[in-house]
């Protein structure tokens, strides 16, 4: 059954660099990219995600959510209590 996929295009993502992969993904290992579409694979029964730059097809093993591109910059010196709040 088709559910939603964990990662959406627009996310950033790191490409793990601890698994066994073929050579053309070897060279995305420990970067940073950007989902650029998904899709649902019936004969695997799973998401299928291609990334910016790249035509191969990755799999939620193959990423990790990339948490720090995600968060915007916040600076408290800047703001105000009253900024906070409007």
């Amino acid at each position: 059954m088709e559910m939603d996929s964990r990662y959406h295009v627009g996310d950033k993502v790191r490409i793990v660099s601890n698994r066994l992969s073929p050579e053309e993904m070897d060279k995305f290992a420990g970067t940073k990219q950007e989902v650029k579409s998904v899709q649902w694979c019936y004969i695997c029964g799973r998401y299928e995600y291609r990334i910016k730059n790249d035509s191969i097809f990755w799999c939620d093993d193959d990423f990790e959510f990339d948490v720090q591109t995600e968060l915007p910059e916040f600076n408290a010196s800047e703001l105000s209590l009253k900024d906070l709040f409007n």
